[in-house]
Protein backbone atom coordinates (compact mmCIF):
# COMPACT_ATOMS: atom_id res chain seq x y z
CA UNK A 1 0.00 0.00 0.00
CA UNK A 2 1.05 3.55 -0.60
CA UNK A 3 0.14 6.31 1.82
CA UNK A 4 -1.30 9.36 0.09
CA UNK A 5 -2.22 12.64 1.69
CA UNK A 6 -5.50 12.92 -0.19
CA UNK A 7 -7.98 12.38 2.63
CA UNK A 8 -9.23 14.14 5.71
CA UNK A 9 -8.26 11.76 8.50
CA UNK A 10 -11.36 12.47 10.55
CA UNK A 11 -13.82 11.46 7.83
CA UNK A 12 -11.59 9.71 5.25
CA UNK A 13 -13.08 11.73 2.43
CA UNK A 14 -10.95 12.61 -0.58
CA UNK A 15 -9.91 16.25 -0.49
CA UNK A 16 -10.51 17.50 -4.02
CA UNK A 17 -7.73 20.08 -3.87
CA UNK A 18 -5.11 17.41 -3.17
CA UNK A 19 -5.65 15.56 -6.45
CA UNK A 20 -5.01 17.65 -9.57
CA UNK A 21 -7.55 15.85 -11.77
CA UNK A 22 -10.34 16.47 -9.25
CA UNK A 23 -9.32 20.10 -8.87
CA UNK A 24 -9.82 20.56 -12.63
CA UNK A 25 -12.93 18.38 -12.92
CA UNK A 26 -14.42 17.76 -16.36
CA UNK A 27 -17.72 15.92 -16.90
CA UNK A 28 -16.09 13.87 -19.66
CA UNK A 29 -13.73 12.13 -17.23
CA UNK A 30 -14.36 8.43 -16.72
CA UNK A 31 -13.59 6.20 -13.76
CA UNK A 32 -10.61 4.96 -15.76
CA UNK A 33 -9.32 8.54 -16.10
CA UNK A 34 -9.56 9.06 -12.33
CA UNK A 35 -7.89 5.72 -11.53
CA UNK A 36 -5.01 6.44 -13.91
CA UNK A 37 -4.49 9.86 -12.31
CA UNK A 38 -4.60 8.30 -8.84
CA UNK A 39 -2.03 5.68 -9.85
CA UNK A 40 0.26 8.37 -11.25
CA UNK A 41 -0.05 10.27 -7.97
CA UNK A 42 0.86 7.13 -6.03
CA UNK A 43 3.96 6.65 -8.19
CA UNK A 44 5.15 10.25 -7.87
CA UNK A 45 8.41 10.76 -6.00
CA UNK A 46 6.65 12.94 -3.40
CA UNK A 47 4.38 10.09 -2.32
CA UNK A 48 6.89 7.32 -2.97
CA UNK A 49 8.87 8.12 0.18
CA UNK A 50 5.99 8.34 2.67
CA UNK A 51 6.18 5.92 5.63
CA UNK A 52 4.15 2.77 5.17
CA UNK A 53 1.82 1.27 7.80
CA UNK A 54 3.03 -1.68 9.84
CA UNK A 55 2.02 -5.18 8.74
CA UNK A 56 -1.67 -5.75 9.48
CA UNK A 57 -2.25 -2.12 10.50
CA UNK A 58 -5.31 -0.34 9.15
CA UNK A 59 -5.59 3.37 8.50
Amino acid sequence: MTTLHLCEKEYYKVVKNNLQILKNWNRNYTIETILIALRQEMLSSVNNRLPQPNEGEMY
